[in-house]
């Protein structure tokens, strides 16, 4: 090789000069860097009751946690120490719960937050002075579902059983003031206001004792009665179809009595234990056709033994001229030879039996037949007999014979009560 060539060979150009510098310098920076490497932390990251630990070249919190997976959410409080050389640092987590605070206004704010019940009434903006008050210190730790109320304070006072209380009362309603100064309550004793009446300054309540009682007693059903109209009897009378029965119930009342006054009395319970039956009264519809003074009676003598007592006057007619009042009726006939009557008189003609329910014992009447045929004549209620029941004639004439009473039958007759 010449010395010429051996000159061209360590001949570089400026370009090339510079190419090598370059990359010269950037392996020699490479080299450096890895010598001087990032130094390695171990981060403790307590958050509640679980630990973890992060090993990290990262110093900022965010950035930790971000590596670690840890979310943050609204309330939620971080402590953390310095991270270095030295020391390699922890992060607290402190997690905010949910808190209700009511104002004295009753306006609801829900928060999440980690703190005192002063942080949260400060967080919901909720207005606190020295007039008013707390359910919970200011200073307790908040807690998941706390409800935190803030009460007006109020001067109350209480009568109860003859004496009185009064004190300055944090609450809303009428029993809040109560329970603040231990007014003890009997089941059913009340107040004046009412328990959820809202309070206001200077406001007093009266505690109203109330006891109640039960009471049980037999009462009478009384019967009703109920009229029906006959066509087989004459206008203006009226004969009992039914005889009406009271009935009986059992009724439990309640009383109230209050401050040892009865108030009310109401029934609870009302048990029937036998009806009542009504009382069913004819009243006739067929029309008679009145007694003109031209009657007469065609029998010639009576049939009743009894004279007529001298006070009776007997007209020409056959009929009596002095009477208190005359109905028309029905009546039958019979015959008990040697009997006695109901009232203990022997049986006769002029011992006529009737209702005594309609016609008492010891009535004085004069009947005659409504056709004229026939006089029975002066007779007195003194027996009875098939009255008991259900009939629909009115009196039943005594006879001598079961033949008379036969021929008698059933007959219209008029009726005059002396």
């Amino acid at each position: 090789m010449s010395d010429k060539n051996l000159g061209d060979m360590f001949t570089i150009s400026p370009m090339k000069r510079i190419l090598l510098f370059t990359l010269a310098l950037s392996f020699l920076f490479s080299v450096t860097a890895f010598a001087v490497a990032s130094p390695v932390y171990d981060i403790e990251i307590i958050d509640g009751d679980e630990v973890i630990i992060v090993s990290t070249y990262k110093t900022e919190t965010e950035e930790i946690l971000n590596q670690a997976g840890i979310s943050l959410f609204e309330g939620d409080e971080v402590e953390d120490s310095a991270v270095s050389a030295a020391y390699d640092g922890t992060i607290r987590i402190n997690r905010g719960v949910k808190v209700t605070v009511v104002s004295a206004d009753d306006e609801t704010t829900v928060i999440n937050i980690y703190g005192t019940v002063a942080d949260a009434i400060e967080k919901a903006s909720v207005a606190y002075t020295l007039k008013n008050a707390i359910n919970y210190p200011l200073d307790q730790k908040v807690f998941e579902g706390m409800t935190i109320k803030v009460f007006n304070k109020y001067s109350v006072t209480v009568k109860y059983d003859g004496k009185e209380k009064t004190g300055i009362i944090a609450g809303k309603t009428v029993e809040d003031a109560c329970k603040a100064l231990k007014i003890v309550f009997g089941k059913d004793d009340i107040t004046v206001p009412d328990l959820k009446q809202s309070l206001v300054d200077k406001m007093t309540i009266e505690v109203l004792r109330v006891t109640k009682k039960t009471v049980t007693q037999i009462e009478k059903i009384y019967c009703k009665t109920v009229t029906k109209n006959s066509s087989d009897m004459y206008v203006g009378d009226t004969k009992v179809q039914t005889y009406g029965k009271n009935g009986q119930k059992k009724v439990t009342y309640e009383y109230c009595y209050i401050n040892g006054e009865l108030s009310q009395r109401k029934v609870i319970s009302e048990v029937v234990t036998r009806k009542a039956v009504d009382k069913v009264v004819l009243k006739g519809m067929k029309k008679a056709a009145n007694v003109s003074s031209s009657f007469n009676v065609r029998a010639k003598s009576a049939i009743s033994e009894m004279a007529v007592p001298s006070y009776v006057t007997i007209g020409s007619n056959g009929l009596p001229e002095n009477y208190k009042k005359s109905i028309r009726a029905k009546a039958t006939a019979y015959c008990i030879p040697g009997g006695t009557t109901s009232t203990g008189k022997r049986a006769q003609t002029g011992y006529i039996a009737v209702d005594p329910r309609e016609i008492p014992y010891g009535t004085e009447m004069y009947i005659v037949s409504a056709d004229g045929k026939y006089v029975y004549g002066y007779c007195i209620a003194a027996d009875t007999g098939g009255f008991i029941y259900s009939v629909d004639w009115t009196v039943d004439l005594y006879m001598n014979s079961t033949r008379e009473c036969i021929n008698w039958g059933r007959r219209d007759i008029i009726i005059y009560f002396l």
